[in-house]
């Protein structure tokens, strides 16, 4: 994706839709038991996916709203070089592994 289909604004992002109350953000994140998620970066209306970088309890995590997939961010450690990467090349820079849902 380009740094135009990625966004920092909770507008954009479609937030309320994806995070509010009863969205499918939030069944996510109980579903996989991550408590309360802070979404930082989301893909926008342009992009062909739906995917969010959020934190949850110090650790950040990517989820693709598409396939209702999960993954850890390993690397980089911090939101600011988590963006960067993301931003500037589509997620090629991270290290993730992927989470599956507790039985």
């Amino acid at each position: 994706m380009s740094p135009k289909e990625w966004t920092q604004d909770p507008a954009l992002m479609f937030y309320q839709d994806y995070w509010g109350g009863n969205s499918p953000g939030q069944a996510m994140a109980k579903e996989y038991q991550l408590p309360s998620p802070q979404p930082f970066l989301g893909s926008t209306a342009r992009s062909p996916n739906t995917e969010f970088a959020f934190e949850s309890n110090g650790k950040f995590y990517l989820w693709s709203a598409v396939v209702d997939t999960v993954s850890q961010i390993i690397e980089p450690g911090t939101k600011k070089a988590i963006i960067e990467a993301i931003v500037n090349s589509d997620s090629m820079d991270l290290v993730v592994e992927q989470v599956l849902p507790p039985k």
